[in-house]
């Protein structure tokens, strides 16, 4: 018996020689039916958990008060009225539906006071309002009209992926064991309030997961480039830049996919494969470039001169510092807002470079965020960062080198539910607000668990399927590179700020992948060792 052998034995062969004379048909049938169960296995975790009707603070705070400051009361797209804004904070974002939905009907009527001069978001993504938008367009002004929004766009993209790798049954193996990492995922998010549902722009990045793989595989198995491989890969592509909207730091993943379009480049020596594969991501960074030239066009022009169009950077880079005990204990640094802005007044005020009444709010002033002059206060943030790594080189190493992997490591360690440490162990306590009791957690199965059975039997079916053969081709080399690639980069926004448990939803998905592909893999090398023992 040979490896050959052993790939006939798999159930997609069994079940082909009496079904249909094309074996691989039925095993890419039956593939696909797998990722449709591990698909509505995800929704069906995210609905019992109640995510259609959590929504992220950021939602009531400025992205539902923007769209029907726009829409129902006139105001500029991209601004909202402050009072709005202050009666869609009033019930409790986790509390009864009921309020909440009352809100949104009485915003829509016009029946909610909105008044005075419209406000810019505060350092914040203003994509929130555009998904908001689209989402009540397309299923009403509902509370779960963004929980629709984001399933319907999954499917969306779980489909193109579907028709894109139709005849590669390695392909669809890889896509399965995504989609199964992807509920792992989901069973993490409600561990915080703070993180909790799908919809949260923390955890959006989710939604593009299956684009970004998508897109990472046409680069590595070079697909022709015909017009519905095209839109296939351009609807992709859209997708992660929505996502980016949404989130700033999901980014990453355009960063993963250039640095794996550079490794395959540099494994190919004639130049026209070089390039060829850089041609997805060209596509995706092209919807960046156009992404922002509609910012320039649609956003007021002060979110090019005092605020900002994305998530302010520098502050949370600065608040990351406060991981280290002895920067924390030197600067007066906190994991929390406040503590950098009072770093950063003293700073001003010993050394004024600008007014500070230019950049922070004074006495008797209705204040529109933490600062006044985002652009401004944001810049004396990198400088306080600058000055700090240049100061204590040593530190700042070891900040980057032990303090923030240890404390990942420790998020992980409190999301799998290994709580045997106080609250300051994970760097948590003053999130103890939204945090879900260790019951809550047992009542809702809120663990990261990559070992969960029902994905470990979806795993090994899709494995039985493929067989062995395909599964080496599925995680090969290059694919099992491809996957650390991704898992580096979803690391990168937790490690240039800091590593907490609602900051790494994107590696409670891109971890579950590589675990998977690396077992997997060595599975089917023992596999092939133990046949040609036998042989």
């Amino acid at each position: 018996m040979n490896g050959l052998a052993v790939e006939r034995s798999s159930i997609g062969d069994l079940v082909g020689r009496r079904t249909f004379a094309s074996v691989i048909g039925i095993r890419n049938a039956i593939l696909v039916i797998l990722i449709g169960v591990a698909s509505l296995l995800v929704v069906g975790k995210a609905v019992s958990d109640g995510m259609h009707r959590y929504l992220s603070l950021r939602y009531w705070a400025y992205a539902f008060p923007s769209y029907f400051s726009e829409v129902t009361y006139g105001a500029p797209r991209y601004t909202y009225f402050y009072d709005l804004s202050l009666q869609f904070m009033g019930p409790p974002a986790f509390g009864d539906r009921a309020p909440l939905q009352r809100l949104l009907t009485e915003a829509a009527a016009g029946r909610l006071t909105a008044s005075g001069s419209p406000r810019l978001f505060p350092g914040d993504e203003k994509g929130t309002v555009d998904f908001v938008r689209a989402a009540f367009a397309l299923f009403g002004i509902r509370v779960e009209s963004l929980f629709f929004l984001f399933f319907v766009l999954l499917a969306l993209s779980l489909l193109v992926f579907a028709a894109t790798f139709r005849h590669d049954a390695p392909a669809l193996l890889v896509g399965l064991v995504a989609v199964v990492a992807l509920y792992v995922a989901v069973r993490a998010f409600p561990v915080t309030k703070e993180l909790y549902s799908v919809t949260n722009p923390r955890a959006i990045g989710s939604l593009s997961f299956v684009a970004l793989v998508h897109l990472s595989l046409f680069t590595l198995r070079r697909y022709p480039i015909t017009a519905a491989n095209l839109a296939g890969v351009v609807f992709q592509a859209m997708l992660i830049v929505c996502v980016i909207s949404m989130r700033t730091s999901d980014a990453w993943q355009i960063a993963a996919l250039v640095a794996i379009a550079a490794l395959v480049a540099m494994r190919r020596a004639p130049w026209s494969e070089r390039l060829q594969v850089f041609v997805v991501a060209g596509i995706t960074l092209a919807f960046v470039a156009a992404f922002v030239v509609y910012q320039t066009f649609a956003y007021p022009k002060e979110y090019f001169s005092k605020n900002l169009r994305t998530k302010i950077f520098w502050h949370n880079v600065l608040i990351g510092f406060a991981v280290h005990p002895g920067i924390a204990e030197w600067y007066e640094l906190r994991l929390n807002d406040a503590s950098v802005l009072k770093l950063i007044m003293r700073r001003l005020a010993e050394h004024p470079t600008v007014p500070p009444a230019e950049v922070f709010w004074q006495p008797g002033e209705i204040a529109n965020g933490m600062v006044k002059n985002f652009v401004e206060y944001d810049g004396l943030c990198r400088r306080a960062v600058v000055d700090i790594v240049t100061a204590h080189p040593l530190q700042t190493a070891k900040l980057f080198l032990w303090h923030k992997p240890r404390l990942l490591f420790r998020s992980f360690e409190y999301a799998t539910g290994r709580e045997a440490h106080d609250l300051d162990y994970f760097y948590i306590s003053d999130q103890a607000i939204s945090l879900l009791t260790y019951q809550e957690r047992e009542d809702l199965g809120a663990f990261f668990d990559p070992l969960v059975p029902i994905a470990l039997v979806l795993v090994f079916a899709g494995c039985l399927t493929a067989g062995v053969a395909r599964i080496r081709e599925a995680f090969d080399a290059n694919t099992c590179l491809a996957i650390g690639v991704i898992v580096c980069a979803s690391i990168l926004p937790a490690f240039l700020t800091y590593p907490l448990i609602h900051v790494i939803a994107g590696t409670y998905w891109a971890a579950p992948l590589f675990l998977y592909a690396v077992v997997i893999r060595a599975g089917a090398e023992l596999a092939t060792l133990w046949q040609r023992r036998l042989a």
